[in-house]
């Protein structure tokens, strides 16, 4: 049993140092080892197996299932905030526009009445 902890921890530990989870990336794989931690044990107990060793399987395949649907979330953010932004860029360029095309006359008009002769 502690060889198999030990090569599931060291095996988590050398995946999860080739990216930096997201937020929703790192919740996602923590809910779903621990929920498929308790239904591994639950099964394992109930068909006559090792809880503890249900229990590893579970954890490793609920947290990697987790960690894919919440990365899955983490690029669909940034896809929505980089929309939102571009969107955002686009109606303040458009609103600084209408700005100085309503003040070109007025400045004008400034200009001629206090004209240095």
């Amino acid at each position: 049993m502690k060889k198999t902890l030990l090569i599931a921890v060291s095996a988590a530990v050398v995946l999860s140092a080739c990216t930096t989870p997201g937020k929703r990336t790192a919740i996602g794989a923590g809910a779903g080892a621990a929920g498929g931690a308790i239904l591994g044990a639950v099964i394992a107990h109930n068909t006559g197996g090792k809880a503890e060793t249900g229990a590893l399987i579970g954890a490793l395949a609920g947290g990697t299932g987790g960690g894919l649907i919440g990365n899955y979330y983490d690029k669909q953010a940034k896809e929505l905030a980089a929309i939102a932004d571009v969107k955002r860029q686009k109606t303040a360029s458009s609103l600084l526009s209408k700005t100085k095309s309503y003040l070109k006359p007025v400045n004008q008009t400034y200009l001629q009445q206090h004209k240095k002769p």
